[in-house]
């Protein structure tokens, strides 16, 4: 977790960190934040130089081939919610920051596929790619519809998912799914065979969702937060697919407003984490 916050709700910049294979896991930390005196509202940079806390929402992806944690945009910085273009990177061989400028503008961030291919959304209409080996972002693809909510790199088809109620901010109407092409420059409708977990879907109106894909389970999972619903979608090579509700055993998670980002796949665990918020406990389940 790194500068986590934004709006008037923290201001802390620091990086913490949990090693979940742990026999008893407990959070550290990797680099202390700015100090009081150095914070300052509706800036991309305190003034000791490190970035700004900031909403991270799905902004922040560990890059595989340049061992860094990015932070692509800074979205709803600390004070007004403003936000900047500016990117951060935050290297886990030295544990400090690099400096401002080092990294590409970014921001929409919502996906990272396992090439280390990072995807976004700028305008909602539009699909960019970010290439961490030239550190440059390529518009891939504009299409007719929304590119809203989460989205989700399926690695068996090598293909992204999208899944959102409306915008997937609360705001519309309306079940909107998509699936991209490896390279984003096509976008194909999916429709949901009928179900009471479709319908049951309507009727919650998730909205800050996240979305994950199992490829032990070869389906995406769609979690929300507020409705305390786990909801498994079945890809197929079609544009029908099938959508229920995981049966799970358990504590579950309390409910919460908003999970955008809080909810990752583990491999080496075969499972996923949850953070309802950062008052409360971290949730796993187990997937396979």
């Amino acid at each position: 977790m790194a500068a986590t916050g934004g709006h008037n709700d923290y201001a802390g910049n620091e990086v913490t960190a949990i090693e979940l294979a742990d026999a008893n896991p407990a959070w550290r930390l990797l680099a202390a934040g700015s100090a009081a005196d150095k914070v300052a509202p509706d800036v991309a940079y305190y003034q000791d130089g490190l970035p700004t806390s900031r909403h991270t929402y799905d902004s922040v992806h560990f890059s595989t081939t340049r061992n860094r944690l990015i932070l692509h945009g800074s979205r709803f910085v600390y004070g007004r919610a403003v936000s900047f273009g500016a990117s951060n990177g935050f290297n886990l061989d030295t544990l400090r920051w690099d400096a401002a400028g080092t990294w590409r503008d970014g921001g929409g961030v919502v996906c990272r596929d396992e090439r280390d291919y990072v995807w976004a959304a700028s305008r909602y209409y539009y699909m960019n790619r970010w290439d961490p080996a030239t550190d440059t972002w390529t518009q891939t693809g504009y299409f007719p519809f929304g590119i809203f909510g989460p989205l989700a790199h399926d690695t068996t088809r090598d293909q992204l998912f999208q899944l959102a109620w409306g915008d997937g901010q609360g705001s519309n109407s309306g079940v909107n799914a998509y699936k991209y092409n490896a390279h984003g420059s096509t976008q194909t409708p999916v429709t949901f065979n009928a179900s009471a977990a479709l319908s049951q879907f309507r009727a919650d109106m998730p909205a800050y969702a996240s979305m994950i894909y199992d490829p032990n389970g070869d389906r995406f999972l769609f979690w929300d937060g507020m409705s305390g619903r786990l909801y498994q979608v079945k890809p197929n090579a079609g544009a029908g697919w099938d959508i229920s509700i995981l049966v799970t055993t358990g504590r579950t998670p309390p409910q919460t407003s908003g999970s955008y980002g809080r909810m990752a796949y583990l491999p080496a665990l075969r499972g996923c984490v949850f953070m309802p918020s950062g008052h409360e406990s971290l949730y796993f389940i187990r997937l396979a």
